[in-house]
């Protein structure tokens, strides 16, 4: 085995994974240039996601360009994924929130049960907390599938 051979057959070490592989490949390429600074917060960044740098590049601007970047602005302190994050969190207690008023809407209606007679705001009440709950569902599964 010469020299050739056996470069190219070790295994090499990897900072992360690598973005998803397509066949037939991927065939235009982009090569972006970084002060030091820039690079090492790419990489810091890439690294929390387990991707390589490049990878990281790519799948963020790929994702920019599709209106599904999580920007934190400016001053924000934090990374957009743990905004989305937070929102996540705060979207599920609202909707537990709204879950407990359908539990009340429901002693209402066992009420109306009872009595036959069915309060006047029931309608509207059921109404909009349904509209509020969907809104909620479907906010929140927006942001989940922006999740990794």
């Amino acid at each position: 085995m010469d020299s050739r051979t056996a470069h190219h057959t070790a295994p090499r070490a990897r900072a992360g994974r690598d973005r998803d592989h397509l066949f037939p490949r991927r065939v235009r390429r982009a090569g972006p240039s970084f002060h030091d600074d820039e690079w090492a917060a790419i990489a810091a960044a890439a690294e929390k996601v387990d991707l390589t740098p490049t990878g990281f590049i790519a799948q963020a601007a790929y994702a920019h360009a599709r209106g599904e970047c999580a920007t934190t602005g400016a001053g924000s302190g934090g990374d957009g994924y743990e905004v989305l994050r937070q929102l996540l969190g705060e979207l599920f207690e609202t909707r537990t929130a709204l879950n407990r008023v359908g539990t009340n809407l429901n002693q209402a209606v066992a009420a109306f049960n009872s009595t036959g007679e069915a309060p006047v705001w029931l309608a509207d009440a059921v109404r909009l907390v349904t509209r509020a709950v969907t809104s909620v569902d479907e906010t929140a599964a927006g942001v989940g599938r922006r999740l990794p």
